[in-house]
């Protein structure tokens, strides 16, 4: 069985291993969570060339863009 390791900021989960504090439940979690965020955002940025840079406009402006 191959073990499936993720890169955390400070330290490695390895995801094979049931957690053995809430604390570390909560971190696996939170880990998984921001990298289906992070691919969430790549993808919108993917679609909507608006959002790869900073806001020029006020954000009812980009609203109505996006919604055109």
């Amino acid at each position: 069985m191959a073990t499936q390791i993720v890169k955390n900021s400070r330290r490695y989960i390895n995801l094979t291993r049931r957690p053995q504090t809430y604390q570390e439940y909560f971190n696996m979690k939170q880990t998984c969570v921001r990298n289906v965020i992070e691919q969430t955002f790549g993808l919108l940025k993917m679609c909507w060339g608006i959002l790869r840079s900073p806001l020029w406009y006020s954000v009812k402006t980009h609203n109505q863009i996006i919604m055109v």
